[in-house]
């Protein structure tokens, strides 16, 4: 299959280390880093998808606002995490436990991804994750990461990446109720539970 990836930023560096291990011919673009621009983005590249077998949309619901997202021509197919870090730590379960942990006041370090990730005001964040490696060769940043939460004042701990996920999704492993396929014509829409995202 001709697949077209689209994913943040903070995925490439994982991203470009398992391309090679899937049996698909995968292009993979990333989004921009402003969130205001991605909407118009994601339609850009849904609109010109003609040739892809499928849009594979890394993020999963971060990239959906309220009304969702229509898919044109070809099917789109979401991981069913919140956002990068979700699907960095192998799935929405860990991602939900850890917010509930620290009471939603969670902020984010990837490997070679100069700045924290905030899904929360980062007023509003009182401990910094660390997403540590020790599979994929990524280079261990967590001397600076523990820095930038004592600058902050914020509690420090590490979390192992778990790429079995994206592995799946880069392999074409869509089954089961960890992915979202939505056929061409067909419409992606926030449920706000557990399941995040549904197809219509």
């Amino acid at each position: 299959m001709k697949l077209n990836l689209i994913a943040s930023i903070p995925l490439r560096p994982v991203i470009e280390r398992m391309l090679s291990a899937s049996p698909h011919r995968l292009e993979p673009v990333y989004l921009p880093a402003a969130r205001a621009d991605r909407p118009a983005f994601l339609r850009e590249r849904i609109a010109r998808a003609e040739g892809f077998d499928a849009l594979l949309l890394a993020d999963g619901a971060e990239l959906l606002d309220g009304e969702g997202l229509a898919a044109g021509t070809v099917p789109l197919v979401l991981p069913r995490v919140h956002n990068c870090v979700s699907l960095l730590l192998g799935g929405a379960p860990l991602y939900r436990g850890l917010f509930g942990l620290h009471g939603g006041e969670l902020c984010w370090r990837a490997p070679l991804c100069a700045e924290e990730l905030f899904f929360t005001p980062r007023a509003d964040c009182s401990a910094l994750c660390y997403l540590a490696d020790t599979t994929l060769g990524l280079p261990d940043e967590s001397i600076e990461a523990r820095a930038a939460a004592r600058k902050n004042g914020w509690d420090y701990f590490a979390e192992e990446i778990d790429p079995a996920l994206l592995a799946r999704l880069l392999a074409g492993g869509w089954e089961g109720d960890d992915f979202v396929t939505v056929p061409a014509g067909g419409r992606v829409v926030p449920t706000y539970t557990q399941e995040l995202f549904r197809a219509e």
